[in-house]
């Protein structure tokens, strides 16, 4: 995914879509125990019907299986970076790369409970553990715009101050330290 530099990073309220989902849901045509297929289908259900009720917000969900619905890795970055609000449901493990991607793009992310990893201390993104509960949320931050911003301005510092590759690199470093002293 190109990442965007930070003087390429719209300000929230400057983005066209208000909610952006895009990757692909499990076919429904067999059985699977693995939690992918059932968290994003949970939520596919829900912002599906959230869509059709709310025609005044922009709402865009893309790549669900068919090879003319998916976007290429540029389209993708494209829609990440104009996107205010993104959905990233976990995999078939506890967390997903799309939050950091999301992150990294200045967006507001909701996800699935996160697992407790340092890199996710003090972080800015807004965990759900039922996705029932999505539509109120999403129209509670979509009426407030202040908090967006305040959102993005939190996940952009977090990025820098935790999980960028700067941020790694000294944490690593500093760890290695550790176990030299030790």
């Amino acid at each position: 995914t190109h990442c965007p530099r930070p003087d390429e990073i719209l300000a929230i309220n400057d983005r066209e879509h208000d909610v952006f989902y895009a990757a692909k849901v499990a076919d429904k045509s067999f059985f699977s125990l693995r939690p992918k297929k059932h968290t994003r289908s949970k939520m596919m259900k829900v912002i599906s019907k959230y869509k059709k009720s709310r025609s005044g917000h922009h709402i865009l969900l893309s790549g669900f299986g068919s090879a003319q619905s998916e976007l290429n890795h540029q389209e993708y970055a494209r829609q990440l970076t104009h996107s205010k609000i993104v959905l990233c449901p976990r995999g078939n493990f506890e967390e997903t790369y799309r939050v950091m991607e999301s992150v990294r793009a200045g967006c507001v992310v909701i996800c699935d409970k996160l697992p407790k990893r340092w890199y996710y201390k003090d972080h800015p993104v807004i965990e759900i553990s039922d996705w029932r509960t999505l539509p109120k949320l999403l129209d509670t931050l979509l009426q407030e715009p202040d908090t967006l911003s305040t959102y993005q301005q939190k996940s952009l510092q977090w990025w820098e101050n935790t999980v960028s590759e700067k941020a790694v690199a000294q944490y690593v470093g500093a760890q290695i330290q550790v176990l030299d002293q030790a």
